[in-house]
């Protein structure tokens, strides 16, 4: 579009998604609260449905979390989320409730949501994990992935009119 001898760029950003997501198998996911008019309306299972379009979200607040238990002990390395910006924390239970630190990341970008890939410091076993935001605001989680793929691509288009 041109106004006068203006030139004006204009940026389309496309989604799409890689293969098919596959549910993670898990015993039962929870998270510390839930916002009060939303009661009947979040799920917390809603972070591992295989669907990136579907999210689960906490209350605004400093240290919700979300956490998933497993039936049996497992080794934790990598994950893939997508998740709102904020800081958080990540965190690995084992049988008895010792708490394992795995890493820490903060994400500050104008994106609703954000694809991203991270590692513990090292590969731990433990039975559950916990991702907790550390920073106000709330836990806005859409998809938690253990399989290291990413959940998009992200295309973008420049038209200058």
């Amino acid at each position: 579009m041109k106004s006068g001898s203006e030139t004006f760029v204009v940026f389309n950003l496309i989604y799409f998604t890689i293969g098919r997501l596959a549910a993670l198998q898990y015993k039962s996911v929870s998270q510390s609260s839930v916002p009060g008019k939303r009661v009947n309306s979040v799920d917390a299972s809603w972070a591992v449905d295989g669907d990136p379009y579907t999210f689960t979200v906490t209350e605004d607040g400093v240290n919700n979390y979300w956490k998933i238990t497993f039936d049996s002990e497992r080794t934790f390395s990598c994950f893939t989320i997508l998740i709102k910006p904020g800081q958080y924390s990540l965190s690995v239970h084992t049988d008895d409730e010792l708490e394992l630190y795995c890493t820490r990341f903060s994400l500050n970008t104008l994106h609703l949501s954000n694809n991203i890939t991270k590692c513990c410091f090292k590969q731990l076993k433990g039975k559950s994990l916990t991702l907790a935001r550390t920073n106000q605001g709330d836990l806005r989680l859409y998809e938690f992935s253990f399989k290291g793929l990413k959940l998009f691509m992200v295309a973008f288009v420049k038209d200058i009119v």
